[in-house]
């Protein structure tokens, strides 16, 4: 039978809620760490209603009591939260001195401002998808729901006293409506802008909310009988278990299969309010609890240790290794409880609450100030040797900078300009991003053959009339419109040259691929356009300047670093095949291929003591300029053509 319950701040105890914590967090951990548990995303979720639970029914009873003050709540929220957080986010910046790049150091120390503003969910949506395997690039990523919880807390409080104050008796109607409100905001903007869905307060408070609920109805089903509770309570377990084991980054989150985890933890909450079931006894099994103890310093370690050993090591680690980094981020979680959380959350270090705020604003500050130096100073490249400098990538094209280009803008015919203004308008550009990484060297060969160009380009959009990606990458649904805005601007503008430049492996497989190619190159020279398509470039295991920065680093042979050329040949087959139909009069295929590999059949990550890619898909300025010999004879040709038009 359970004992009398433990009181902490004024509340029970409750151990099976310490237990849940523990399935949330090892959720999330296996999730991150590629585990298993394909939907341990929803750990967060669970955190969610738990924390909005807990905290919610701290204000409450401090407001019954008429003693809440919000110096009170934000001492406690800062001696639970600032602590651990200080530690690791500085342990973090420090580590990135050593494991990273510097363009990507320069984003960790973006991120370290971002959380101090508490705004890291707003910086992390911006910068990048959560399902994307790109992310060992932002070691403080998982920071995003702190900074959810704590925007929720800066309202929270405030609502509750104006409630009490004007309409005590409207608690529950207003915390249902806005939770309801909240939710259905969700479920639209997943449907229509999952991208910011993801990220926002707005669209994950109804989650907080539900706890909320719970924390203002204490005594809900209090007479309801132990068989019901029982079922409540497993169902509850089950609908959390079936989340994570079922849910991938395929389900629109946050919509409505959210509503499984979250009311799954409701009625776990619920169900072991008046008295723990079965289910809860589980939950209060030691190790579940002791785990639970040390989740959130578990939650802050785990994914800055997961970042770095991915950022160098990704391919490599086999699972025994992930598994091991997750048991020595658990160890630190210990120490972090023991040494940093324990003693400051009990007034053992900075007791008075002045030198506690005092010291929470200087090291946050301090800590901004710090990653504001390390972005501001492009992450610091003077880390590095010279000879590994010419390794080191860039995001930004700094020969010949071209982004993505709006559609609208494509229609009213605003184009990307390049090559000689004064020539003669001849070629158009057009692709995806690796169309994009091309532009140094198209804009090098229009200036020497005095050639006017534009470039139209969209990142995962391939230049094919008509085609929709059934991947959802790139524009999507809108590509269509994209593609017939640059055909139409090709046609009125009568350019001599089209160069088609795409990932085409990415998109071969699609049925769609093959007759739009077709078409596409079918409409270009029915109007006597001459076409020029680039195969793709051979693609690499990682990131280019990282494996040659790692080779240095062991003292190997930079110049073995890179892919065998019949690799990158089988991996591009069916694209190959069809591009080399399209072949004709009018049509010339060119492979890059030859121009960065070498004599022993190896696609080259290295030339000329400089990194060709600035990542694993995209050559770097010196890469691109590799190839200028596979475009000089048709660059030739098509300026020689120029001119004896215009001499006519």
């Amino acid at each position: 039978m359970e004992g009398p319950r433990q009181v902490v701040h004024g509340l029970p105890y409750r151990t099976e809620i310490d237990g849940l914590r523990a399935v949330a967090v090892l959720a999330v951990v296996l999730f991150h760490a590629r585990l298993g548990c394909p939907g341990g995303f929803v750990g967060v979720d669970v955190f969610f209603v738990l924390s909005g639970f807990l905290i919610t029914s701290l204000i409450l009873r401090d407001l019954e009591a008429s003693k809440f003050q919000l110096v009170d709540f934000w001492e406690r929220r800062v001696r639970r939260i600032a602590p651990a957080l200080t530690v690791w986010v500085a342990v973090t910046l420090a580590a990135g001195w050593f494991l990273y790049l510097p363009d990507d150091y320069a984003r960790a120390g973006q991120s370290v401002v971002a959380q101090g503003l508490v705004l890291s969910n707003i910086y992390h949506g911006w910068k990048i998808d959560y399902f994307t395997p790109a992310t060992e690039a932002f070691p403080l990523l998982h920071t995003w729901s702190l900074a959810v919880e704590e925007q929720f807390y800066i309202v929270l409080p405030l609502v509750l006293m104006g409630i009490r104050r004007w309409m005590p008796g409207r608690l529950l109607m207003i915390l249902s409506v806005t939770g309801i409100v909240s939710f259905g905001l969700a479920v639209w903007l997943t449907a229509t802008h999952p991208r910011v869905s993801f990220w926002i307060l707005p669209t994950r408070a109804w989650e907080l909310m539900l706890g909320s609920i719970l924390a203002a109805c204490p005594r809900w089903g209090a007479t309801a009988s132990l068989g019901i509770r029982e079922v409540a309570s497993w169902a509850g377990v089950v609908a959390i278990l079936v989340s994570i084991g079922w849910f991938d980054e395929k389900v629109p989150f946050p919509g409505v299969a959210t509503l499984l985890p979250t009311l799954g933890t409701f009625a776990f909450i619920w169900a072991n309010a008046a008295g723990r079931t079965s289910s809860g006894a589980v939950m209060a099994w030691s190790p579940f609890v002791f785990i639970g103890k040390i989740s959130y310093s578990f939650y802050l370690i785990h994914w800055p240790v997961i970042a770095y050993a991915d950022y160098w090591y990704r391919d490599e680690m086999t699972w025994p290794v992930r598994l091991g980094l997750m048991l020595a981020a658990g160890l630190l979680a210990v120490v972090s409880l023991y040494v940093v959380e324990t003693p400051i959350r009990k007034g053992q270090i900075l007791a008075a609450r002045r030198p506690l705020f005092v010291t929470t604003i200087v090291t946050t500050v301090a800590l901004m100030v710090a990653g504001y130096w390390v972005f501001r100073e492009q992450g610091v490249r003077s880390r590095f040797d010279a000879e590994a400098q010419k390794f080191l990538p860039s995001d930004r094209m700094t020969q010949f900078p071209v982004t993505a280009m709006k559609t609208p803008d494509i229609e009213k015919g605003k184009l990307c300009e390049f090559g000689d203004p004064a020539g003669k308008l001849t070629c158009l550009a057009w692709g995806d991003s690796h169309a994009m990484a091309m532009m140094p060297v198209l804009d090098d060969l229009c200036r020497e053959h005095g050639i006017q160009g534009l470039a139209a380009m969209y990142s995962n959009t391939p230049p094919l009339v008509g085609y929709v990606c059934p991947k959802g990458l790139g524009l999507g649904p809108n590509s269509p419109r994209f593609n017939a805005a640059v055909m139409k601007q090709a046609l009125e503008r009568h350019v001599q040259m089209v160069v088609m430049t795409g990932s085409w492996t990415k998109y071969a497989d699609d049925p769609q691929f093959g007759p739009s190619l077709e078409a596409t190159v079918a409409q270009l020279t029915q109007a006597g356009i001459r076409v020029v398509i680039v195969r793709d470039v051979p693609i690499h295991t990682s990131y280019v300047p990282r494996l040659l920065i790692r080779a240095k680093f062991w003292g190997k042979d930079v110049s073995r670093v890179g892919v065998p050329v019949e690799m990158h040949r089988q991996k591009n087959k069916a694209a190959d095949e069809w591009l080399t139909k399209m072949a004709g009069p009018l049509v010339t295929v060119l492979d890059p291929t030859g121009f960065l590999s070498d004599q022993t059949g190896l696609c080259r990550a290295e030339l000329v003591g400089y990194a060709i890619y600035r990542d694993a898909w995209h050559l770097s300025d010196e890469g691109a300029r590799q190839v200028k010999p596979m475009y000089e004879p048709v660059f030739q040709e098509i300026s020689q053509q120029a001119k004896a038009v215009s001499a006519h």
